[in-house]
């Protein structure tokens, strides 16, 4: 497996944040769940489990973080990112 800095992949998270949060104001749907991506060694998104969410809000979830460049992780393998996700109304 390879290794991402966690403050690069944060910073990288936070500048697509809108375009998540926008997934969620467009359902209305409160929504939960994990979020697990894997990075391949070419820093793409080759897969993204979205299992929890909201049918709608884990499409649109789904499909932003698949665009997502991330950097080419280190040590020449790939990433895998489990993350906690919660859109609630605020």
């Amino acid at each position: 497996t390879g290794e991402l800095d966690r403050a690069i992949g944060r910073r990288t998270l936070k500048r697509e944040e809108p375009k998540l949060l926008d997934c969620y104001a467009k359902q209305r749907a409160e929504s939960s769940g994990a979020l697990k991506f894997f990075i391949a060694p070419t820093g793409k998104v080759a897969s993204v489990d979205t299992s929890g969410l909201d049918k709608k809000v884990a499409s649109c979830v789904d499909g932003v973080i698949r665009a997502i460049a991330f950097p080419e992780p280190k040590g020449g393998g790939g990433v895998l990112v489990n993350l906690p996700v919660s859109f609630v109304p605020g």
